[in-house]
């Protein structure tokens, strides 16, 4: 028995954690070699190595959406199916099955990241302080545990838990005359919060104006702050979050600008708080766009040989931009060469002139393989005999067909006197069985067809046969009368004449079929015996008469 051996073997900066089942008892036996690393949340590239005798073929399936492009699906003897893992859209591991004939191997991907948000995403208390709350938003599977980075702010309710949440604060009373800002944490969400200070400063106003629109993009950005105020008021500028840095205007007085700079973000939503001047300007950023994952359904297709179309269909995120095209030449992408998001292809197949053929699609990064069947072999026909005698009285003939299984034929007669009996249809081998009418004129030829083949048929001549009872008389001189019995074919005509004219014919002189004949013969007046005859259907038929005594 052969055995069929496979191995993962993961792309570039990925790779793949597999387990194996044990073989099964089939033509191909499979064992399955498994790497010790699983995938990363990211997703990748791998490939299953198939080891085998060159007699034993193969297919190779996947048991779940995430794990696709599995190019080739189906082989023979040694060979090497590439596949792909989407990253993995949610916060816990997942495993997937590539099955190799009756084997599976399993594809263990790790879960993603835990994404937390945190509403509202700012907050201003007043100077007295108060207990203002929190909503944490994530995935039931993540827990998470919210810090603070001030210590005047601590948590009313617990701050740790997991799934959805609300979590209340408890502000101090803030007793300085300058507004602060501290903020709430979890995971790369975070809410600046701004509490007001208890005394106005006396002596200097304070007015800004940002310049930027908020959120900046993911990609980061700058913006600037003009503070107005009288030529004497001092004033600074700062960031409460590493990811925002002032680059200029840090510190000044009078009327003045602070300009501040936001770096490119890596993860979720995000906001923290700059200070400017006694006033909070709360600094939004948006987060960083997750990376494109693709899925197409179905992903392969048998074509009949005659060619024709199929539609697939594409699962992409708004703004996911894909491509379809081949390389092979009878596979033509009639609709969706390219779009955005969820979507559709259409590829018209060509008709198969030759044996059969396998061609992919690119799609979306997966691979989509159209299988086509071969072009059938065109039918070829014999019949036997083919041709046949059949006497005047008519007859029935049996005619073998041979053809290939499939290959469809009829049988018809092509005269009024011939008649097919059975098999005026059939598939692959059979057999004709026709009948000949009786023939009541000339020798004459017909023929059938059979499977496109001419089966010909000639039928001898009708031809009269005649039997004349008595064929002989004899009569004393007195004379007397006589009968002849005629036995003929119907439709067979005949006639009666003497042959003497001492002989009369009373009746019958002609006839068609059977019949009689009745003649008289005359007195004899002479001693000798005399001798006459009748021909009668051709047949001569001999009166002896005695002479007187």
């Amino acid at each position: 028995m052969a055995v069929l051996a496979a191995a993962i073997v993961m792309g570039c900066g990925s790779n793949s954690a597999v387990t194996t089942t044990g073989p099964t008892q089939s033509k191909c036996q499979v064992a399955l070699a498994s790497p010790s690393a699983s995938m990363g949340p990211d997703g990748g590239t791998g490939s299953v190595t198939v080891t085998t005798s060159p007699e034993c073929p193969w297919d190779v399936t996947s048991g779940v959406s995430w794990v696709s492009g599995l190019t080739p699906a189906s082989g023979q003897g040694d060979g090497t199916v590439s596949f792909q893992v989407a990253p993995n859209p949610q916060p816990m591991p997942r495993d997937g099955d590539i099955v190799v004939n009756d084997d599976r191997v399993t594809v263990s991907q790790q879960a993603a990241p835990c994404r937390f948000d945190l509403q509202p995403a700012s907050l201003t208390v007043p100077a007295a302080g108060g207990t203002p709350q929190l909503a944490v938003s994530t995935d039931g599977a993540c827990a998470w545990r919210l810090a603070t980075d001030v210590g005047w702010m601590a948590f009313a309710s617990p701050e740790a838990g997991s799934g959805a949440g609300t979590v209340a604060l408890r502000v101090a009373p803030n007793s300085g005359r300058n507004a602060r800002v501290g903020t709430i944490a979890v995971g790369d969400a975070q809410v600046v919060v701004t509490q007001l200070g208890a005394i106005p400063d006396p002596t200097c106003a304070y007015s800004i104006a940002v310049t930027t629109v908020f959120p900046l993009p993911a990609a980061g950005g700058v913006g600037t702050v003009a503070v107005s105020t009288t030529p004497a008021c001092t004033w600074s500028a700062a960031g409460t979050a590493p990811w925002i840095a002032v680059t200029s205007g840090a510190a000044g007085q009078g009327s003045g600008v602070a300009t501040f700079s936001v770096g490119g973000n890596p993860g979720g939503a995000r906001s923290a708080a700059l200070a400017v001047a006694g006033h909070v300007v709360a600094v939004t950023q948006e987060a960083a766009a997750l990376p494109c994952a693709y899925a197409i359904s179905p992903r392969s297709a048998a074509i009949p040989e005659a060619g024709g179309t199929q539609t697939v269909s594409v699962t992409a995120a708004a703004g996911c931009t894909w491509t379809a095209d081949t390389n092979d030449a009878w596979i033509t992408v009639v609709s969706g060469a390219r779009g955005s998001g969820d979507g559709t292809v259409t590829v018209s197949v060509a008709a198969n002139s030759s044996g059969a053929r396998v061609g992919t699609v690119g799609i979306a990064g997966q691979t989509f393989t159209v299988s086509q069947a071969a072009s059938p072999a065109p039918c070829a026909y014999t019949i036997a005999p083919t041709a046949a005698s059949i006497p005047e009285t008519g007859g029935t003939q049996t005619v073998s067909v041979s053809a290939g299984a499939g290959c469809a034929w009829t049988a018809a007669a092509n005269d009024a006197w011939i008649t097919v009996v059975s098999g005026a249809g059939g598939s692959g081998n059979g057999t004709v069985t026709f009948g000949v009418a009786a023939n009541t004129g000339g020798a004459r030829t017909g023929s059938l067809t059979i499977a496109g083949q001419t089966f010909t048929v000639t039928q001898a001549a009708f031809v009269c046969t005649f039997t004349v009872s008595p064929t002989s008389f004899t009569f004393t001189d007195a004379g007397g009368s006589g009968t002849v019995t005629v036995s003929a074919s119907a439709g067979c005509a005949w006639t009666a004449q003497r042959n003497d004219g001492w002989i009369t014919l009373t009746s019958g002189g002609s006839g068609s079929g059977d019949g009689t004949v009745s003649f008289a013969v005359d007195d004899r007046k002479g001693r000798s015996d005399r001798t006459g005859t009748l021909t009668i259907a051709g047949t001569l038929v001999t009166v002896l008469q005695r002479g007187r005594p």
